[in-house]
This record gives C-alpha cells, sequence and structure tokens, in this order.
C-alpha cells in the first residue's frame, strides 16, 4: 500500500508566494491552501491533520497573528507547528508572534533548500514534543515502536523495566513524590544505559512505571545490574525513616487490606536475537510477556531488584 504524503496547509493572499511553495514543497508533501481564517481553520481540523502550517504575513488580508492565535488556541490543533513568511522581521513583530504560538519565522525572499530544511526541523520537533512523556521527556511509543522495527534485522537486545509496588508507594506518599520517583528510576536507567551500553542505545518510556531499553545482547547484563543495584541504593531516600529502618511499609492493597509490602524495586526482563531472530513488535510482546511476569515474581525469593534473561534457543 502507497503511504499517503503529510499534508502542508499554505496561507496566502499572494498567487506568486502560493506558487513558489506549491512549486517547492509539492514533491514531497500534499499541499492544502487557504486565503480566510475561516478555511484555515477547515483545513486544520481536516483528516489527517497537517502537519505543518505555513502563513505568508501580508496584513491586513493576511494577519498571520491573528491565524495563529487561533489555531495554538484549539486543543486539537494547537500541536501543529506554525511557521510564519515575512519580509521583514522587527523585535516588536517577532515578540507578539511568539506570544501566540509561533514556532518559526522565515523571512523573504525564499531559498528553496533552506525553506525545506526549516520545515522539516519543525516537523520533526513537533513530533518529537507530542511522542515525549511530559514528565520523564524521554520518547514514548511511537518513537520505541519505530527504533524495534528499524534494529529488528541487527544485534538487539530488549530490556523491559517495570517498577514494583509503585501504586503502593504513590498511594502512601502521594503524586509529587510519586512523580519524583519516576523521574529518579528515568535517570538511574538513563545513566546505566550511557555508561554501559552502545552509543547508538536508546531508553524510552513506556508510560506509568514501565521503561525499556534497546541495546545489543554483549551490553544488557552490564545495563541491568547496574540498573538494580543503583535503584536499590537510592530509593530508600524516598520513604520516611521508619519504611528505611524496616525495609517495608504499611499499606492497603487494591482490596482494601491493610498488609506489609516491600519497598519499591525494579524487576527488568531481558529478551535479545541472539539465538533466534525477532520478527515484528507483536512478536518481541509475546516473547516478553511471560518473561515480564516471571521476573515480577522475584525468582530468587528476594524482595530486591532483579533481571532475568530469555535462555530458550
Amino acid at each position: 500500500m502507497l503511504q499517503t504524503p503529510s499534508r502542508i496547509l499554505i496561507v496566502s493572499n499572494d498567487p506568486s508566494t502560493h506558487t513558489q511553495l506549491s512549486q517547492e514543497l509539492q514533491a514531497t508533501y500534499e499541499i492544502l491552501t487557504a486565503t480566510t481564517l475561516k478555511e484555515v481553520i477547515e483545513q486544520a481540523h481536516g483528516a489527517p491533520t497537517p502537519v505543518c502550517i505555513i502563513i505568508d504575513h501580508q496584513p491586513p488580508t493576511t494577519d498571520a497573528l491573528v491565524i495563529t492565535h487561533e489555531i495554538k488556541a484549539h486543543f486539537t490543533t494547537y500541536h501543529i507547528p506554525v511557521i510564519i513568511i515575512t519580509k521583514t522581521v522587527d523585535q516588536s513583530f517577532v515578540s507578539n508572534a511568539v506570544h501566540v504560538g509561533a514556532d518559526d519565522f522565515i523571512q523573504k525572499p525564499l531559498i528553496a533548500h533552506h525553506l525545506q530544511s526549516r520545515i522539516f526541523m519543525n516537523i520533526q520537533r513537533a513530533e518529537r514534543d507530542q511522542n515525549a512523556n511530559p514528565l520523564t521527556k524521554l520518547p514514548g511509543n511511537a518513537t520505541i515502536n519505530r527504533l524495534m522495527v528499524a534494529r529488528l534485522g541487527r544485534p538487539l537486545a530488549i530490556l523491559y523495566i517495570d517498577l514494583d509496588y509503585f501504586k503502593v508507594y504513590n498511594d502512601t506518599y502521594g503524586f509529587d513524590k510519586g512523580d519524583a520517583l519516576i523521574c529518579a528510576a528515568a535517570h538511574i536507567i538513563s545513566t546505566a544505559t550511557q555508561q554501559h551500553g552502545n552509543t547508538s542505545d536508546f531508553v524510552g518510556h513506556l508510560g506509568g512505571d514501565d521503561f525499556i531499553v534497546l541495546s545489543t545482547p554483549n551490553k544488557a547484563i552490564a545495563i541491568a545490574h547496574t540498573i538494580c543495584s543503583t535503584f536499590d541504593a537510592t530509593v530508600p531516600s524516598f520513604y520516611d525513616i521508619q519504611a528505611q529502618q524496616q525495609k517495608t511499609i504499611r499499606a492497603k492493597d487494591r482490596q482494601g487490606v491493610e498488609r506489609t509490602f516491600p519497598l519499591t524495586s525494579v524487576s527488568i526482563a531481558i529478551i535479545s536475537n541472539e539465538h533466534q531472530p525477532f520478527y515484528s513488535i507483536a512478536h518481541i510482546s509475546q516473547q516478553a510477556t511471560d518473561l515480564k511476569k516471571y521476573a515480577k515474581s522475584k525468582p530468587d525469593g528476594i524482595q530486591a531488584s532483579n533481571y532475568v534473561i530469555e535462555r530458550r534457543i
């Protein structure tokens, strides 16, 4: 199936500018056009949504500030990058444009390769910002899946990392401290990967208290070991003195029954294509599911951070 090209919305009342933009971009993008605010709103809410809006600022017929404000004010279109094309870029205009949410400026006369690069840069940034986890700023599922697919044919080890008893901690100490613990986990995982992994290794945030590392089979164990030891050395500082001394916490379980829980730890399931290939993301997920459950069962009987490795050949 052929992939439909991404859409770019050009807003201009100047035929020459519109023609130049269309000619430069039509080989890469599907071009949408608008000349009025009403048309802009209709096109911006279309399906699929434009990946970028280019506004040729020519007041009063085309006021980029008004149009940008309307686009950025609505929750379904605020994420679309807006690039303003203008003859002059004075400080007052820039200040006002930034205030209403403009993402970039291009000054006339337009230079083809410069235009293409700036559009690509803004689209990439918007995709990255949308996909990043708002708390940890680590890449999310869309980026994770794309990179996994790209690496299927190479040596690949995947570390699925899950925090144990995080809900108990969050319910007991509150969301602010829970968020702080998630951020600390993200930092520990990222640092361990930087220290012991390859320069091309990747850390992502699957959501909640679940993280992922894409590495290679020869690096995975060192990364996992460091994550576990560093997390266990760090996590007690997130608890009160009594919990630190007892290494447990009293809290209610999911059924509302009060019981004793261990301190939060991490469980890591490591799968790789060292002995058998990965065929797809679905195949990876299937392999990882049972191993993740096994890791969380703490098979060595010790309530501390641990990792398990897929040994089947």
